[in-house]
C-alpha cells in the first residue's frame, strides 16, 4: 500500500515536475585504492613499494562548485563557479573513471547510472515505479512517528525469477505525500563489472521534497599493481 502510495504520489515529488527551481552545491569525486598488503611478494619491492603509496592515500580528488537553474521540460542551465582537480598523471586517468554520476532524484522509473567520459552506462528498475510490487519484494521494517507525520522504513529486493536488472537496499517514504525522505540502494547483482551503492537524502524546501545529499560510491574490480606504474 505504502509503495503504491508513493508510485502514484510521483508525479507531484519528482522534481523534474516542478515548475523551475534553481540551487548551488558543493561536488566531491574521490578516487582511492586499496592494496592488499598481505597477498604480496615479499621479493617484489616495486608492488610493495606501490602498495605503501597507495594505502590509506587519495589518489584523484575533484571538487567543484556548481549552481544550476532548471525549467520545467527539461530546459536547464549549469555554471561552474569554481573547480579544483589534484592527483598524479597516472591517477588522474584514473579519476576520469570517478566522475560517474547517479541520477538526481530516485523518481525516474529506470535508475541510471552514466559516467561523463566513459561509455558505462547501466540501468536498474526503480523499486517506486508501475507494477513494481510484482518485481520487488518488500518489508516494512519500522515506522517512525514524527511531530506532524510518519516516515516508513522499508527494504527492497528483486522477487526471486524476476528477469529485471533491479536494486536491493531500503527506502524511507514519508507520510506528507507520500514522498520519498532517504533512500540507499545498490545493484542486487554481485557480478557486476562495476558495482555502486548510493545513499540520497530529502527535505522539503516551500512545500516541495528537494534532494539534500546525494552520495554514491563506486567499486571497480582489482587490477595488477603494475598496472598503475
Amino acid at each position: 500500500r505504502i509503495i503504491k502510495k508513493a508510485t502514484e504520489n510521483k508525479p507531484f515529488n519528482n522534481p523534474d515536475n516542478y515548475p523551475n527551481y534553481s540551487y548551488k552545491s558543493y561536488n566531491k569525486s574521490i578516487l582511492t585504492a586499496d592494496s592488499e598488503t598481505k597477498t604480496l611478494n615479499p621479493k617484489d619491492k616495486k608492488s610493495n613499494k606501490l602498495a605503501k603509496r597507495l594505502e590509506n592515500s587519495e589518489l584523484y580528488v575533484n571538487e567543484t562548485v556548481v549552481r544550476k537553474n532548471y525549467l520545467l521540460g527539461g530546459q536547464s542551465k549549469e555554471i561552474v563557479e569554481a573547480s579544483r582537480t589534484s592527483g598524479s598523471e597516472n591517477s588522474t586517468i584514473l579519476g576520469s573513471m570517478a566522475l560517474l554520476l547517479q541520477p538526481f532524484s530516485f523518481y525516474p522509473d529506470l535508475i541510471t547510472f552514466k559516467g561523463r567520459r566513459i561509455q558505462e552506462i547501466m540501468e536498474f528498475v526503480n523499486p517506486v515505479s508501475q507494477n513494481s510490487t510484482k518485481l520487488y519484494d518488500f518489508e516494512l521494517l519500522d515506522t517512525l512517528i514524527n511531530d506532524t507525520d510518519s516516515s516508513f522504513v522499508i527494504a527492497f529486493l528483486p522477487k526471486k525469477g524476476a528477469n529485471i536488472k533491479g536494486l536491493k537496499g531500503e527506502i524511507i517514504i514519508n507520510s506528507d505525500g507520500y514522498a520519498i525522505e532517504e533512500v540507499n540502494a545498490e545493484p542486487a547483482d554481485k557480478n557486476l563489472l562495476m558495482s555502486v551503492s548510493i545513499h540520497q537524502i530529502y527535505h522539503k524546501i516551500a512545500g516541495k521534497w528537494f534532494p539534500k545529499t546525494l552520495k554514491s560510491d563506486w567499486r571497480m574490480p582489482q587490477f595488477k599493481m603494475g598496472e598503475l606504474n
